[in-house]
């Protein structure tokens, strides 16, 4: 019999985007409809944690979805503080971290189980996002926002996106999500479990495909990549160039360019891996501009030390 008190893996889910709408709910629908299909013949324990004041809101239907679905209730204000929470209530020495708008591929969980398996020293296993098979134009925006951290074949990364992540659950219990920073700090945590001596793998088949509801998203998510280039240096003076602190405003353009340059050597090297045709590639280079320029006003927002205004992220 399954032993379902110690599962060979756990799953958390969370929400961090447009939390309560209908959309979000869709969203975490076909998340765990793709995580009821997983190929994965072992025992698996799945995690759905929400924040207290909208429990009640769960569509019913989801445990019917998800048999053996576990529902954690967190008074965490942010996304970060949920997953915490959830890795805290797992069962399982192999975490599993997915974001609700997020359907992995049918073999997600058995190619972390494997990988894991064969790479005792793995602390951290990360994957591909892309936006699935869409126009060129989200294509782009998948390359632009999600190869920050490809690879064409399973290695060491410095990086780790924690919407498709899978952990040793002690590593993220010593190493935590920063969750008073903002929403794109996982960075943060990556540099402190290599500090502390752990590996973190990248696998590009270990594939999700994440939601992408249009430029609502895209500048709010822009708009605090840029806050999270400012106020990580502050909370982290372990990362590099920490001189841009003192330049303040300065840095801006220092920054915003730096990234432009990134995301055309990302689009020249990745643009295959993320279905981008060769005739889009000046449309990704134009697309690079402005996607970092959407940047300034969260880097304004860190500056001048106001949190995010209007966002939909929590």
């Amino acid at each position: 019999m399954p032993d379902h008190n110690n599962p060979d893996i756990s799953v958390v889910v969370t929400q961090d985007y447009a939390v309560g709408e209908p959309i979000a709910w869709g969203q975490l629908r076909s998340n765990f409809q793709a995580l009821s299909a997983q190929d994965f013949g072992g025992t698996v324990e799945t995690i759905y944690v929400e924040t207290s004041q909208i429990a009640d809101q769960i569509p019913p239907d989801f445990k019917e979805t998800v048999p053996g679905l576990r529902i954690v209730c967190s008074d965490a204000p942010s996304a970060y503080g949920l997953i915490r929470d959830g890795v805290e209530s797992a069962r399982s020495d192999v975490v599993a971290v997915i974001d609700g708008d997020c359907v992995p591929d049918r073999n997600w969980l058995s190619r972390i189980v494997m990988i894991m398996g064969n790479n005792p020293k793995c602390a951290v296993l990360t994957g591909m996002t892309t936006y699935g098979p869409r126009s060129q134009i989200v294509r782009i925006l998948a390359l632009l926002s999600r190869s920050f951290l490809h690879r064409t074949e399973l290695g060491e990364t410095e990086y780790l996106t924690n919407n498709n992540a899978a952990y040793r659950r002690t590593a993220f219990l010593s190493n935590p999500l920063i969750d008073n920073v903002g929403p794109f700090s996982a960075g943060m945590q990556a540099r402190a479990l290599r500090r502390n001596g752990h590996l973190i793998l990248y696998d590009p088949g270990l594939h999700v495909v994440h939601d992408h509801i249009g430029w609502r998203f895209e500048r709010d998510s822009r708009r605090h990549a840029g806050y999270v280039a400012i106020k990580s240096r502050e909370a982290d003076a372990t990362m590099p160039n920490q001189w841009l602190r003192r330049v303040r405003y300065a840095s801006i353009p220092i920054i915003v360019g730096k990234g432009i340059l990134t995301s055309w050597g990302q689009c020249y090297r990745f643009r295959k891996s993320f279905g981008v045709a060769w005739y889009a590639m000046l449309l990704a280079f134009v697309a690079a501009i402005g996607v970092h320029l959407l940047e300034v006003p969260g880097m304004i927002d860190g500056l001048r030390g106001r949190p995010v205004p209007q966002t939909a992220f929590r």
